[in-house]
């Protein structure tokens, strides 16, 4: 049916989805005319149809078109989908939400997916300005399962997401490290797994971040937040001992830190990390690396004190009785048995065996020690 390029006026009868009965419908074309109104439900029904009203008085009106004719569930296609005013992009946005956290086994529902009702209106979502710009989501505890959808990326305008203490499982969408202007996020006790989303870190106005009680095995470095305003609540995540995986969760600027009975304690830098070090391993490596360059640079004084004064062929008997002196106190303070005594020797193989030791005693004091503070 094709009624487009007149003058056709008034709001469009309901009884047009009848033309859809049996699926015979296969185009509805009423563009470029003069239709007003709220373009009925029915018109959504029309299975496998295109609907084609572009051009008309629809957008003077601060009515939307029905959400299951912007979403195309039904109709093959409709030319007005992708326009703002009748089909908020942020209602789509919410919709897929919706369907993909299993919307209809949610314990309060209120609003969502009605055909016509304003998307601010749903249940947990706040709006500001007269844009319609959805700013907070909030359905903690509210039946959420399922997965959370991609499309989270497309409210970028949203500044507080809670959906804590749910059932949602899969991997966080990297698409929610797209909203730049969050300040408020709460995933915590669900059941989501993999990694955190790069996009966190950069989240430069983020004041509170929880994730514990989830199934997550990594995150990237993000910065420590302000704690001004949620004190030791303000980053929280899966980082304490005894965990739930093989190896605990990283999260160096934490505020607190839960394990895999749900205890949480405020994480405390240690004396290494007030040195600006980022553990135990680190503090070790720049130890064994001070040692070698002490080592190194006594041998190279020694090397040229020597060359200056060619005392290799040139020692005195006193200067010679000296050195030895100073060897036999050398090795009654570090002790005839040990490796160590390898030292006040010129073998090289003996300097390795000694060098060798020490690194081993080293890994192994930073082993003793990270396993007592867990």
């Amino acid at each position: 049916l094709d009624l487009s390029n007149n003058v056709l006026k008034g709001s469009l009868p309901s009884e047009l989805g009848l033309l859809g009965g049996g699926a015979s419908l296969k185009r509805l074309g009423l563009s470029n005319n003069a239709f007003t109104g709220v373009i009925p439900i029915q018109v959504g029904r029309l299975q496998g149809a295109s609907v084609l009203l572009k051009d008309n008085r629809f957008q003077n009106t601060s009515n939307t078109a029905p959400l299951n004719l912007c979403l195309e569930r039904e109709v093959n296609e409709f030319d007005l989908a992708d326009d703002a005013t009748l089909c908020p992009p942020e209602r789509n946005a919410l919709s897929d939400i919706y369907d993909s956290a299993k919307g209809a086994e949610w314990t309060n529902g209120s609003l969502w997916l009605d055909e016509y009702a304003s998307y601010c209106d749903w249940k947990g979502v706040t709006c500001e300005d007269d844009m319609n710009h959805v700013v907070k989501v909030n359905l903690t505890n509210n039946g959420l399962s399922g997965r959370l959808s991609e499309s989270i990326g497309n409210l970028t305008f949203m500044k507080e997401l809670d959906l804590s203490d749910n059932d949602i499982k899969a991997s966080i969408p990297t698409e929610l490290g797209k909203l730049s202007n969050l300040i408020y996020l709460r995933l915590s006790y669900n059941a989501f797994t993999g990694t955190v989303p790069e996009g966190l870190a950069e989240m430069k106005g983020l004041q509170l971040l929880q994730l514990q009680s989830n199934r997550i095995t990594k995150m990237p470095t993000i910065p420590r937040l302000n704690d001004n305003i949620h004190g030791q609540s303000t980053f929280v995540a899966d980082c304490g001992v005894p965990s739930a995986f093989d190896e605990a969760l990283e999260c160096y600027n934490c505020t607190m830190c839960c394990n895999e009975d749900d205890d949480c304690y405020p994480q405390q830098k240690t004396k290494v990390q007030e040195l600006g070090l980022k553990d135990y391993g680190t503090f070790a490596a720049v130890l064994s690396a001070c040692f070698i360059v002490l080592c190194c640079s006594v041998a190279l004084l020694l090397y040229i004190s020597a060359r200056r004064k060619n005392i290799e062929n040139f020692l005195t008997s006193e200067m010679e009785t000296r050195i030895k002196e100073l060897d036999i106190y050398a090795l009654s303070k570090i002790g005839k048995d040990s490796v160590y005594s390898y030292f006040v020797t010129d073998k090289v193989f003996g300097w390795f065996i000694a060098s060798a030791t020490l690194v081993i005693q080293i890994v192994l004091l930073v082993s003793f020690i990270n396993a007592s503070e867990a």
